[in-house]
């Protein structure tokens, strides 16, 4: 998406139809993206909604805390990437520009276009940051793994 909004943003070598052909295929992403967000889940639980929250018991003593890993999506922001949250703007480019000169319509869409190049930098910081926050909790789970698996010896031999 962030490639289709650099290219429609060269005013200098994108004629109108151009602009209007990589809105169409933003818009397809756009959508693609929401449907992903909306249907994946793991069970009945709906995971990239915005509002994934779980607790994981890992060890046996059920009321200690030390025990349990918590995964917590809500506040890191991934529901800000579903739907027109995406983009900030509906298209990539205003698909009923102002009146005036081709030259004019270019540049109206040349600017919606760079609009859209900073909200999806901001979109793609968001989802590097739920990855990281993934990434850590995914280790912390490994490393209980192999910390069980060290118990479970122990307690055989």
């Amino acid at each position: 998406m962030r490639d289709l909004a650099v290219q429609s943003a060269n005013g200098g070598s994108q004629d109108e139809q151009s602009q209007k052909a990589a809105n169409k295929e933003f818009g397809e992403l756009k959508t693609e993206l929401t449907r992903i967000a909306q249907t994946t889940s793991f069970g009945s639980q709906k995971l990239l909604d915005g509002n994934y929250n779980g607790t994981f018991q890992v060890g046996s003593n059920g009321d200690d805390a030390n025990e349990r890993i918590s995964i917590n999506l809500t506040t890191a922001g991934v529901g800000d990437l579903t739907g027109t949250g995406l983009v900030g703007t509906a298209e990539l480019v205003d698909s009923t520009p102002a009146g005036g000169t081709a030259a004019a319509r270019i540049a109206e869409n040349v600017t919606a276009s760079q609009a859209a190049i900073e909200s999806l930098d901001t979109a793609i910081s968001k989802v590097s940051d739920v990855r990281a926050q993934l990434g850590a909790t995914q280790n912390r789970f490994e490393h209980t793994i192999n910390n069980l698996n060290v118990s479970i010896e122990n307690l055989s031999a």
